[in-house]
This record gives C-alpha cells, structure tokens and sequence, in this order.
C-alpha cells in the first residue's frame, strides 16, 4: 500500500470525480481546537471533487462508502477529513455518513472544519 492514493471516479467514459486518500497522516491535523474521537492510525481524504455536469445522483456519498471500505481494507478503521465551511454539499455528507464534527484546524489558508469516523466492519446478514 502506497502512503498516499489517487483515484478517478468514473462511469462508463465519463469522468465524475477525483480524490486521494492518504495512509502517512496529515501535519496540520497534530494541532486541533477540539479533540479527535481517538489517536489510532488513520487514514485521510483530500481534494474530494465531483462534477457537477452529470445526472447522476448521490456520487460524493457513494464514493465516501467505497473509500471506507477501501481503508478497512487496507487495515485502518479510522478516517480524518477536513473541509471549508461553506462547503455545503461535502457536510451535508459528512452528516449523512455519521462523520463526526472534532473541531478546527489551521491550513495555509485559513481554518477547516475537522471531522472523523471510526470504521467498523460489517457482517453480511445470514440467511
């Protein structure tokens, strides 16, 4: 496993969106106004972005839910996530996704809201 990840998201020949996925931790998230929900390794989502020239609904959630599975995958259950305030559509997922809000951090420029989720794998219903 590489210590930092980027992915294309796709269908078809369409390009939608584009993220990485960090495994080596991030430097501005040592110092936080607030508390992370713990200290274990994590992994990091940056630079989430889907385009907004497709009827497709619900790509950023989706795309939220393979990358969770990805970092169980890889062996981490916990995932760290900073994003603008204003970013209305990213917390709107967050908040759907059960991230949970830890604070602020400082960037080159200016403050992020802080989230992170704690992975847990789920079982496959018997039947």
């Amino acid at each position: 496993m590489s210590e930092c990840v980027g992915y294309i998201v796709s269908f078809e020949t369409q390009i939608l969106g584009y993220l990485a996925l960090i495994y080596s931790g991030e430097p501005t998230y040592t110092s936080i106004k607030g508390a992370w929900l713990n200290d274990d390794p994590y992994a990091v989502i940056h630079r989430l972005a889907i385009t907004q020239q497709t009827p497709i609904k619900g790509i950023g959630s989706t795309v939220m839910k393979l990358v969770e599975d990805q970092v169980l995958e890889d062996g981490f259950s916990n995932i760290r996530i900073d994003t603008n305030f204003d970013n209305l559509a990213m917390l709107r997922i967050l908040e759907k996704l059960n991230y949970r809000y830890c604070g602020e951090i400082q960037v080159r420029d200016g403050k992020r809201m802080a989230f992170h989720k704690e992975l847990t794998k789920t079982s496959p219903l018997s039947g």
